[in-house]
């Protein structure tokens, strides 16, 4: 038996109601508080339950035990083989015994030594099992203890606060440096975002009432609600309207502000500028020279000094042109800060006139997003004024319908309509760019073809080129055919399990056909539109044949002459075998040309008519 040791009174009366279930919220809370502060008090915890938990189980069996002795009538479960074993009568039946209200204050009369015999095994391994649930009680109590302080010592972080939202993006790129993370689209915008744009147009709109547009490249750090700072690029700001307060606060302004509440201000590596009620446009160049321009109402620039920092008093002041540190510029006025020629280490203003052509304005960004996504169609269409033109132009399809004939794809080529194409099964449908028109082929077994009528214009004992822009849709054949002579002079088509383009011919070897076969060394069929284009150009005993791709060279190779020729006509999407090898996608343009196009025409080709303004390396 564990030797009883003295402890503190107060916490025995405490001990004493936790076992009997009593303790107060207050009694919880000092308990709580003894057994985090000492060792000594944990340790009489653990002893005071143990032996609570050991009394309360011998005195209930006891108990039980007295009860069923003293009956005169034993109680039996029906049954044969369970008739000998007596019931042990419930607890509604019997008298209570009490439990003491201090363990150490009085003991239980009446033990039966027998049943504590009995259950001297029970009572040890139930002690090890309180003590054991004490230990993880305790500990987990000082943990929680624990985690509460470190959650009430851990600081607040800080709120975000957002001063605005995007609310306009056209074309825009992002700066590829790995470390920047650009915001996404439409965004909240908080206070010391920074927004890095290597190109493209992205409006900001304050929640004070001004709207800046950023012009790429362009580098812009929000600073306060009502302004922020241009490292580089060109910024156009117009105050909606004003207002005095922002969520709730006055406005916010720039630190280097002069004025009590402005409306909007714009820092720069050497100027501040500081809206009065107006319309302005802000550009920095790589060496920090600032240049304003006022296209409405009225700003004030202030120089900084070398450091980035406001001048002394001394020198704030608006003097001649060139010589002042302050100065208003109004309607159609520029200033330009740079450094002094007779000072070293000094900026200057410069004044000038107003350069609004240079700055897209609020209220321009729609015009401009529809003048940008009708920029490629007219880039387009210039060029295709051009080509048509050519004297060795043998036909070309721009894929725009004649009216409403949409069975006819026209001849915009000189040779005129004896060469239009007759549309069998293919779809109109939207084409490279908006404005552009397209026919849709819808694979295989479709039967979808373009039969162009007069196979003598396309027989040729010297060079031809022929060029196509399609987007594959899906490869599901060993051969998809683009452009085909019949089946066996000449086609250009998609050819293998890759998905690579080809140029194949056949030659005449002994009156029999001969194929040959030059594959490309591009994947295409990954949703893109592209332009392919095949040149054969017979030289000496040979012919040579280049393979394009995006205005650049995919593959070339010397084939044997003479070219085969039959009287089969020209197909678009489909070749001379029928159904099994119809093209499955888009094609919105084809040319057939009697004459070798070189790579400088195939890549003039290639950028007038990229959706994407790619660039060939």
């Amino acid at each position: 038996m564990i030797p009883e040791r003295p402890i503190d009174e107060a916490l025995r009366t405490l001990l004493d109601a936790a076992c009997n279930d009593a303790l107060t919220d207050e009694q919880f809370e000092h308990l709580e508080a003894a057994l985090s502060a000492s060792e000594d008090a944990r340790q009489e915890y653990l002893r005071y339950f143990t032996l609570t938990g050991e009394l309360r189980y011998l005195l209930s069996m006891a108990h039980a035990d007295a009860a069923a002795r003293e009956r005169t009538g034993m109680e039996y479960v029906a049954g044969d083989h369970l008739a000998d074993k007596p019931r042990i009568p419930s607890q509604e039946t019997s008298p209570g015994v009490p439990f003491p209200v201090g363990i150490f204050r009085g003991m239980a009369n009446g033990l039966s030594w027998e049943w504590t015999r009995a259950y001297l095994s029970a009572t040890v391994i139930l002690g090890l099992f309180l003590l054991v649930a004490s230990f993880v009680y305790v500990s987990d109590s000082v943990s929680v203890d624990r985690s509460r302080q470190l959650v009430e010592e851990t600081p607040e972080m800080p709120t975000m606060e957002f001063v605005g939202r995007i609310t306009g993006m056209v074309d825009v790129k992002w700066s590829d440096d790995p470390r920047y993370l650009p915001p996404p689209g439409f965004a909240h915008v908080p206070l010391g975002r920074k927004y890095i744009l290597s190109s493209g147009l992205l409006e900001i709109t304050y929640d004070s009432g001004a709207k800046v547009i950023l012009q790429g490249p362009c580098t812009y750090e929000v600073e306060s609600t009502a302004g922020g700072y241009l490292a580089l690029g060109k910024l156009t700001a117009r105050v909606e309207e004003k207002r005095s307060e922002v969520r709730g606060q006055r406005s916010d302004h720039s630190p280097l502000s002069p004025l009590p509440s402005p409306l909007f201000s714009v820092r720069t590596p050497t100027a501040l500028i500081t809206d009065l009620g107006t319309e302005f446009g802000v550009e920095v160049d790589e060496a920090g020279i600032t240049e304003s321009h006022v296209f409405r109402g009225s700003v004030k620039v202030l120089v900084l000094d070398g450091t980035g920092n406001l001048p002394s008093p001394s020198e704030r002041w608006a003097g001649d042109e060139g010589s002042g540190r302050e100065v208003i510029l109004r309607e159609n006025e520029s200033a330009r800060v740079q450094p002094d020629k007779d000072a070293e280490n000094r900026l200057v203003i410069v004044r000038g006139a107003a350069d609004p052509a240079g700055f897209v304005r609020p209220g321009q960004l729609e015009q401009v997003a529809k003048e940008r996504r009708l920029r490629p169609l007219r880039r387009w269409q210039a060029f295709s004024e051009k080509l048509r033109k050519r004297d060795d132009l043998v036909a070309y399809y721009d894929f725009q319908p004649d009216g409403d004939n949409y069975a006819l794809l026209p001849n915009r080529a000189a040779t005129g309509r004896r060469l239009d194409g007759r549309v069998d099964g293919a779809e109109w449908v939207h084409g490279r760019f908006p404005g552009r028109s397209a026919l849709y082929f819808h694979g295989h077994g479709s039967g979808d073809k373009v039969v162009l009528p007069e196979p003598e214009r396309f027989n040729f004992i010297g060079p031809f080129s022929v060029a196509v822009w399609f987007k594959v849709e899906r490869f599901t054949e060993m051969y998809q055919a683009l452009v085909a002579k019949g089946d066996t002079t000449w086609r250009l088509q998609q050819s293998g399990d890759t998905n690579l383009l080809a140029f194949d011919t056949d030659y005449d070897q002994n009156g029999e056909r001969v194929p040959h076969h030059m594959p490309g060394r591009t994947e295409v069929a990954d949703g893109r539109w592209h332009l392919a284009v095949a040149v054969y150009e017979p030289a000496g005993g040979v012919a040579r044949k280049r393979l394009y791709l995006d205005g650049r060279l995919e593959g070339e190779d010397e084939a044997p002459l003479p070219l085969n020729e039959n009287d089969e006509p020209v197909w678009l999407g489909a070749n001379g075998r029928g159904s099994g090898r119809e093209f499955w996608g888009l094609i919105d343009e084809a040319a057939v040309f009697a004459a070798a196009l070189s790579a400088d025409e195939v890549e003039a080709m290639f950028q007038a008519g990229s959706p994407e303004r790619r660039v060939s390396p």
